[in-house]
């Protein structure tokens, strides 16, 4: 019959068995940490460079190509205006006015006809 006694002495053989494997992997992450700091560091600002000037580049991007798109809409709205019609005088439309889609970034304007 297994008494009390040899219950509590395994049971403190087990914790300090798992406490000296704690302390031994303590000493190996104590050892290996400044390179693991360093390499994270590097690392990561490497990446957060990469991700700024990817970032800058493709707003740069989108806003000359909405520039563009919008330009082109401007043109041919003002192609429409000064069309001839049946009765030979121009007749104007509202102008164009760039409004935001009510759900999305304040960067994605579209085009709009009133």
């Amino acid at each position: 019959m297994i008494t009390q006694d040899t219950t509590e002495k395994d049971s403190l053989v087990e914790r300090s068995s798992i406490i000296s494997i704690i302390d031994s992997m303590k000493f190996i992450v104590n050892f290996f940490k400044p390179d693991f700091s360093y390499f994270y560091k590097t690392h990561t600002n490497w990446g957060n460079d990469v991700y700024d000037t990817v970032l800058t580049g493709l707003e740069c991007g989108y806003s000359i190509f909405n520039n563009f798109v919008r330009d082109i809409i401007i043109q041919q709205n003002k192609k429409n205006d000064t069309s001839p019609s049946n009765d030979n005088s121009p007749k104007s439309k509202a102008p164009v006015n760039v409004q935001q889609f009510p759900n999305d970034s304040p960067k994605t304007p579209y085009l709009h006809n009133h």
